[in-house]
Protein backbone atom coordinates (compact mmCIF):
# COMPACT_ATOMS: atom_id res chain seq x y z
CA UNK A 1 0.00 0.00 0.00
CA UNK A 2 1.49 3.23 -0.99
CA UNK A 3 0.36 7.09 0.15
CA UNK A 4 1.75 9.64 -2.10
CA UNK A 5 2.82 13.34 -0.82
CA UNK A 6 3.25 16.08 -2.89
CA UNK A 7 6.21 17.15 -0.61
CA UNK A 8 9.72 19.23 -1.14
CA UNK A 9 12.82 17.70 -2.03
CA UNK A 10 13.45 17.14 1.74
CA UNK A 11 10.56 14.91 2.41
CA UNK A 12 9.29 11.62 1.41
CA UNK A 13 6.99 11.23 -1.00
CA UNK A 14 5.88 8.38 -0.41
CA UNK A 15 5.28 5.53 2.11
CA UNK A 16 5.25 1.90 1.68
CA UNK A 17 4.21 -0.31 4.69
CA UNK A 18 5.19 -3.85 5.36
CA UNK A 19 2.15 -5.85 6.02
CA UNK A 20 4.08 -9.68 6.43
CA UNK A 21 4.28 -11.30 9.20
CA UNK A 22 7.79 -11.12 10.09
CA UNK A 23 7.08 -7.51 9.80
CA UNK A 24 3.79 -8.19 11.93
CA UNK A 25 6.63 -9.58 14.65
CA UNK A 26 9.49 -6.89 14.25
CA UNK A 27 6.32 -4.22 15.23
CA UNK A 28 5.88 -6.18 18.60
CA UNK A 29 9.17 -4.59 20.33
CA UNK A 30 9.76 -7.64 22.62
CA UNK A 31 6.95 -9.39 22.11
CA UNK A 32 7.29 -13.01 21.45
CA UNK A 33 6.04 -14.48 17.76
CA UNK A 34 2.98 -15.91 19.24
CA UNK A 35 1.93 -13.42 21.42
CA UNK A 36 2.13 -11.03 18.49
CA UNK A 37 0.37 -13.35 15.48
CA UNK A 38 -2.20 -13.95 18.33
CA UNK A 39 -3.07 -10.11 19.93
CA UNK A 40 -1.98 -7.66 17.12
CA UNK A 41 -4.81 -6.98 14.29
CA UNK A 42 -4.31 -4.76 11.25
CA UNK A 43 -6.63 -1.95 10.74
CA UNK A 44 -6.92 1.33 9.15
CA UNK A 45 -7.80 4.72 10.09
CA UNK A 46 -8.43 8.32 9.29
CA UNK A 47 -4.94 10.14 9.63
CA UNK A 48 -6.68 13.54 11.39
CA UNK A 49 -8.97 11.54 13.77
CA UNK A 50 -6.12 9.53 14.64
CA UNK A 51 -4.08 12.56 15.29
CA UNK A 52 -7.08 14.06 17.26
CA UNK A 53 -7.54 10.89 19.48
CA UNK A 54 -3.57 11.14 20.57
CA UNK A 55 -3.09 11.41 23.88
CA UNK A 56 -1.38 15.39 24.45
CA UNK A 57 1.53 13.64 25.17
CA UNK A 58 2.02 11.51 22.30
CA UNK A 59 0.87 14.69 19.89
CA UNK A 60 4.29 16.82 20.96
CA UNK A 61 7.63 16.41 18.80
CA UNK A 62 10.82 17.39 20.49
CA UNK A 63 13.26 20.06 18.64
CA UNK A 64 14.80 16.94 16.54
CA UNK A 65 10.94 16.44 14.91
CA UNK A 66 10.70 13.44 17.31
CA UNK A 67 7.03 12.58 17.59
CA UNK A 68 5.93 11.21 21.68
CA UNK A 69 8.94 10.57 23.04
CA UNK A 70 11.66 12.77 23.12
CA UNK A 71 14.42 10.43 25.05
CA UNK A 72 14.31 7.88 21.26
CA UNK A 73 17.65 8.78 19.44
CA UNK A 74 17.26 11.50 16.40
CA UNK A 75 19.29 8.90 14.82
CA UNK A 76 16.29 6.54 14.67
CA UNK A 77 13.90 9.20 12.68
CA UNK A 78 17.05 10.01 10.34
CA UNK A 79 17.09 6.61 9.82
CA UNK A 80 13.88 5.84 9.14
CA UNK A 81 13.06 8.34 6.45
CA UNK A 82 16.32 7.03 4.72
CA UNK A 83 14.48 3.51 4.80
CA UNK A 84 11.24 4.53 2.79
CA UNK A 85 13.12 7.22 0.73
CA UNK A 86 15.63 4.37 -0.45
CA UNK A 87 12.07 2.46 -1.53
CA UNK A 88 11.79 -0.12 1.68
CA UNK A 89 8.79 -1.07 3.69
CA UNK A 90 8.51 -0.46 7.35
CA UNK A 91 5.29 -2.05 9.41
CA UNK A 92 2.49 0.60 10.58
CA UNK A 93 2.67 1.70 14.28
CA UNK A 94 1.16 -0.07 16.85
CA UNK A 95 -1.59 2.61 18.98
CA UNK A 96 -3.42 1.53 21.84
CA UNK A 97 -6.65 3.13 23.86
CA UNK A 98 -5.02 5.17 26.50
CA UNK A 99 -5.41 4.02 30.60
CA UNK A 100 -6.96 7.05 31.76
CA UNK A 101 -9.51 7.79 29.06
CA UNK A 102 -11.97 6.02 26.06
CA UNK A 103 -11.20 8.74 23.65
CA UNK A 104 -7.57 9.08 23.88
CA UNK A 105 -4.87 6.69 22.14
CA UNK A 106 -1.25 6.06 22.67
CA UNK A 107 1.59 4.78 20.72
CA UNK A 108 2.63 1.45 21.83
CA UNK A 109 5.32 1.10 19.05
CA UNK A 110 6.11 3.25 15.92
CA UNK A 111 6.78 6.78 17.54
CA UNK A 112 8.90 7.60 14.48
CA UNK A 113 7.15 5.93 11.48
CA UNK A 114 3.60 7.42 12.89
CA UNK A 115 5.34 11.05 13.15
CA UNK A 116 6.60 10.65 9.48
CA UNK A 117 3.52 9.39 8.27
CA UNK A 118 1.79 12.38 9.89
CA UNK A 119 4.15 14.89 8.04
CA UNK A 120 3.14 13.21 4.66
CA UNK A 121 -0.61 13.06 6.03
CA UNK A 122 -2.33 10.54 3.60
CA UNK A 123 -6.10 10.58 4.08
CA UNK A 124 -5.47 7.04 5.98
CA UNK A 125 -2.59 5.33 8.04
CA UNK A 126 -2.30 1.53 8.50
CA UNK A 127 -2.17 0.83 12.25
CA UNK A 128 -2.01 -2.52 14.51
CA UNK A 129 -4.27 -2.57 17.61
CA UNK A 130 -4.92 -5.18 20.22
CA UNK A 131 -7.74 -7.09 19.22
CA UNK A 132 -9.63 -7.06 21.97
CA UNK A 133 -9.37 -3.27 22.39
CA UNK A 134 -11.02 -3.13 18.91
CA UNK A 135 -14.84 -2.09 20.39
CA UNK A 136 -13.52 0.16 22.79
CA UNK A 137 -10.68 1.86 20.49
CA UNK A 138 -14.15 2.47 17.87
CA UNK A 139 -15.40 5.27 20.28
CA UNK A 140 -11.78 7.11 20.37
CA UNK A 141 -11.44 6.15 16.04
CA UNK A 142 -14.69 5.72 14.72
CA UNK A 143 -13.22 5.60 11.38
CA UNK A 144 -11.17 2.25 12.48
CA UNK A 145 -11.87 -0.53 10.42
Amino acid sequence: MQYLHKGTDNQIEELEWDFSEAGKIRTGDGLSQSDVSETLRLSQVNTKELWRALHLTARQHDESGNLGRTFHSTDKRSRAIKHWKDGRVMSPPVIRLHPNSTAEVFVQSGHHRLGIALEVMPEELPVYIEKEEFDDLLKALPSLR
